[in-house]
C-alpha cells in the first residue's frame, strides 16, 4: 500500500530545505531521503512516487541504470545547469511525482520553479548552500524560499514600544516555499527548524513560539583515548528550545510512523 503524507496545513506540503555549507553531507542526505521516500513499505520505505531533477548527474550518477542508493526513485537528468529550472517544472507538470527532489537551488529562476512546485500541492525537498537560516535571509536571490523580507513603518507607540524608536522595521514578506528547514551545521550538528515561517519572524524580531531543535553527536568520549564507550556506534543529544517543538516533534514521529504503515493521517 502507498503511504500518504499531508501537511497539518491543508493548504501546503511540509516541503523541507537543507541549508549547508559544501561538503557537509547535503547531497548524500538527499540520496537516503530518495531511497527511504520511494522503496515499498515491504523494503522498508513510504512507497511514494519520487522523482530527481538530477543536474550533473551529482546524486545518482552518471550511468544509464539508476544507482541503488536512490532506492526507486525516477531520475530526470539536467545536462546544463541553466536548464534546472526549466527541467523542476516539466517534472511536476508532466510526470505526477508525490516528491520532488533536488539539489542546490541557487538561481531566481529556480526560486521560483520551488514555488510553482509547492502550489501545486506536491512534497519538495531540496538543498541550498548556506550556514543559518539567519544567512539565508541576507541573500536576495534565495531569501524567498523561506517567505522574503519587506521593510515597514511602524507607528510612534509600536516604534518606541517595541522597535527601539526606529520607525521601520523588517518583516516577512509573504508564506514560505519550504515549511520546513534544517540546517547542517556540521556534520555530527543539525539544526531542524519544524516551521520556518515562526523561525524568521523571530530572527526579524516579530513575537512567536517557533520551534527549534538541534541535534549534536552526544556519545561517551574518554577525553584520554579519544575512545568512545561502549554503546550505538550513532548517538545524539536532541535539544528541544520550546515545549511547542516537543509538541510538534512527536507530532511529526506520530505521522511519519502512521505513513511508513501505509494509513492516510
Amino acid at each position: 500500500m502507498k503511504a500518504s503524507i499531508k501537511s497539518s496545513n491543508a493548504d501546503r506540503p511540509q516541503s523541507l530545505l537543507i541549508l549547508g555549507r559544501p561538503r557537509v553531507g547535503k547531497t548524500t542526505l538527499l540520496r537516503d531521503i530518495a531511497r527511504i521516500m520511494s522503496l515499498p513499505p515491504e523494503e522498508g520505505g513510504l512507497g511514494l512516487a519520487v522523482v530527481i531533477v538530477d543536474t550533473s548527474n551529482e546524486i545518482a550518477g552518471d550511468a544509464d541504470q539508476r544507482h541503488p542508493c536512490i532506492g526507486r526513485a525516477r531520475r530526470m537528468m539536467v545536462p546544463r545547469r541553466n536548464q534546472q529550472a526549466a527541467v523542476l517544472v516539466e517534472a511536476v507538470q508532466n510526470h505526477g511525482p508525490d516528491v520532488i527532489i533536488v539539489d542546490e537551488i541557487g538561481t531566481r529562476q529556480e526560486v521560483e520553479a520551488a514555488r510553482t512546485i509547492a502550489q501545486r500541492g506536491v512534497l519538495l525537498i531540496g538543498t541550498a548552500h548556506g550556514a543559518t537560516l539567519s544567512n539565508l535571509l541576507k541573500n536576495p536571490e534565495l531569501r524567498p524560499l523561506v517567505g522574503g523580507v519587506v521593510p515597514v513603518t511602524v507607528g510612534d507607540a509600536t516604534a518606541q514600544a517595541s522597535n527601539w524608536g526606529q520607525k521601520t522595521k523588517l518583516e516577512r514578506a509573504g508564506a514560505a516555499t519550504f515549511f520546513t528547514l534544517l540546517e547542517l551545521q556540521q556534520k555530527n550538528r543539525w539544526r531542524l527548524h519544524l516551521d520556518v515561517e515562526q523561525s524568521v519572524d523571530i530572527l526579524l524580531g516579530a513575537p512567536s513560539t517557533a520551534a527549534a531543535v538541534v541535534m549534536e553527536e552526544s556519545c561517551n568520549v574518554n577525553t584520554q583515548t579519544r575512545s568512545r564507550a561502549a554503546g550505538p556506534e550513532h548517538c545524539y543529544r536532541v535539544v528541544f528550545h520550546t515545549d511547542a517543538a516537543v509538541q510538534q516533534a512527536l507530532a511529526a514521529a506520530d505521522v511519519l510512523k502512521a505513513a511508513a504503515n501505509g494509513i492516510d493521517v
